[in-house]
């Protein structure tokens, strides 16, 4: 809790050392970047499931097995196929009709000014 409140490490090292026993500062850092990393596990475990029950991909199996990821490696590894793909350039291009005056380019014929527009 004396991490959790704010205190550095150094500082519940030296002036707190009663308080944590015989912990080193280097376990005591330890303790910090494990809290931490569970601190972050939460945060995206939440973000994920909120994206999930958006997309109503959410059922109860998916449920547990997003709640008992162990890591952040493995939380991505669950919601990766149903994370939206991000179009490109490219693609936008071909949805708006610009294939054939790019085809035309490429094959070095000149496109008309009405294909350009």
């Amino acid at each position: 809790s004396l991490l959790k409140s704010g205190l550095s490490v150094p500082f519940i090292a030296r002036y707190r050392a009663q308080a944590v026993g015989d912990l080193t500062p280097t376990q005591l850092r330890a303790m910090e970047d494990a809290i931490g990393a569970e601190a972050a596990l939460a945060k995206r475990r939440a973000a994920v499931e909120k994206a999930l029950r958006g997309r109503g991909a959410l059922d109860p199996g998916l449920a547990r097995a997003v709640a008992s990821a162990p890591t952040l490696e493995a939380l991505e590894e669950l919601y990766e196929p149903f994370k939206g793909r991000r179009d490109t350039l490219a693609e936008r291009a071909r949805a708006a009709g610009a294939g054939p005056a790019a085809d035309r380019l490429w094959a070095g014929q000149a496109a008309s000014d009405d294909e350009v527009a």
